[in-house]
């Protein structure tokens, strides 16, 4: 009889059509091999989920502009009356083995668990791409990058083409932000570093909510991550059914 061999990754899982017929499986060097007899064997291809701690986080300060924060429990982006005071920057690293072009989603979640002055309910948190991957978490400040060097433009360099947006909600919660085009373009360009800013910009008020950082030590299980959607072992157009042991 005719038969196909078709490779299957481990980790993908093969679903399968109701009219197939018996064929023979094996396994070799951590590879599937289906071998079936002029008949259709659709397999599916599902995605796989990764979830990233931060490796560097921090509040940068404008009123104490040469003082870091790297250690602190808390990201604290704010704003006095429109005038933007703090912003908060944070890195993940996206493992190797994921290509750009497996990615379908990525989301960036930080715990919401307090405000002060005004209720912030409704009011917008803006991200920007940070255009630097070599700022340091015990160095940088409003002023300098790395405790040395000064931001080319103080208060953190940013793209701001690179956008998500999220509002605050009425209760303390995990907020989260869409942040796939972020994820792409660390891996093609950025060695893949995924470098923001969280800012409060053109907003009325003085809205200054708080969100535990990486160095919250009561409750790791509340501390900021990316969680990134892909397909594993294929870019995005594999995901497709597989025609497989055709005669």
């Amino acid at each position: 009889d005719p038969k196909e061999k078709v490779n299957v990754f481990e980790g993908e899982k093969l679903e399968r059509s109701p009219e197939a017929k018996e064929g023979t499986f094996s396994v070799e060097n951590g590879k599937l091999f289906i071998s079936l007899p002029e008949i259709e064997y659709p397999a599916q291809v599902y995605d796989d989920v990764i979830t990233i701690q931060s490796s560097g986080d921090n509040t940068l300060d404008k009123l104490t502009p040469n003082t870091n924060y790297g250690n602190g429990e808390a990201l604290i982006p704010h704003s006095y009356l429109t005038e933007e005071r703090y912003r908060s920057i944070l890195k993940f690293v996206v493992p190797e083995g994921i290509p750009a072009d497996s990615v379908t989603n990525a989301k960036f979640y930080a715990y919401y668990y307090y405000y002060a002055f005004d209720n912030p309910t409704g009011k917008t948190i803006t991200i920007h791409r940070c255009v630097r991957n070599n700022w340091t978490e015990m160095g940088s400040t409003w002023n300098k990058y790395d405790g040395t060097n000064n931001w080319t433009t103080l208060g953190g360099d940013m793209d701001t083409n690179f956008q998500t947006t999220q509002t605050i909600p009425s209760s303390y919660q995990w907020m989260n932000w869409t942040m796939t085009d972020f994820v792409t373009d660390a891996i093609i360009n950025r060695g893949r570093n995924v470098d923001f800013i969280m800012r409060i910009i053109n907003q009325t008020g003085i809205i200054h909510p708080y969100f535990y950082s990486r160095d919250y030590a009561t409750n790791p299980a509340l501390r900021p991550y990316l969680e990134i959607t892909y397909i594993p072992f294929g870019p995005r157009h594999s995901r497709r059914k597989l025609m497989l042991g055709l005669g």
